[in-house]
């Protein structure tokens, strides 16, 4: 979608939000990949089947918005507003996470799960300077991983220990991501 049309959907929906005319976004199905939308209103956009992959979301609201099929891989959420929704656990799960250097046991919970899909062994040779295990496939998740703090975590601490909802809680909480 051309900039300056959604530029034009995005101010159309704007007003429609605060009661001064205009119209309800319908983005459904558009390709928005890459796009910013950080920080745009979007509560009550229709965004079903749309594609944002690696879309910047930050701090977006998406109150509302309807989010079924969506493509939200890599996508920045942080600070994102996901209430009164329904949404995908897994859908939102695969979006970037942005953690902050105090949240390494949440950047260690991720490896752990990138552990279960390539192995604790071709985590622990990435660790040590080889090649990324996830080279020639999908990751579950995305997040800066930490080679030391793979290093220097136990046997123990190489098992996930969250998952599903439980997994998002805690990441949407150390982000800023309202659920």
């Amino acid at each position: 979608m051309y900039s300056d049309k959604l530029k034009e959907i995005l101010e159309e929906h704007r007003k429609w939000v605060r009661g001064d005319g205009g119209s309800r976004a319908d983005l459904s199905g558009v390709d928005l990949s890459g796009a910013d939308l950080s920080g745009v209103d979007l509560s009550g956009v229709d965004l079903s089947d749309a594609d944002l992959y690696g879309a910047n979301l930050s701090r977006a609201d998406l109150s509302g918005a309807d989010l079924s099929g969506v493509d939200l891989s890599s996508a920045d959420l942080s600070g994102a507003n996901l209430q009164k929704r329904n949404y995908s656990v897994i859908n939102i799960l695969r979006s970037f996470w942005l953690l902050t250097p105090d949240a390494k046991h949440l950047t260690l919970e991720l490896m752990a799960h990138d552990a279960e899909s390539c192995g604790i062994e071709a985590m622990d040779k990435w660790a040590q300077g080889g090649d990324c295990p996830f080279i020639n496939s999908e990751r579950d998740y995305y997040f800066q991983e930490d080679r030391q703090l793979w290093l220097s975590a136990s046997p123990a601490d190489k098992i996930p220990k969250l998952r599903g909802r439980k997994l998002l809680e805690a990441l949407a909480e150390a982000t800023a991501v309202k659920l």
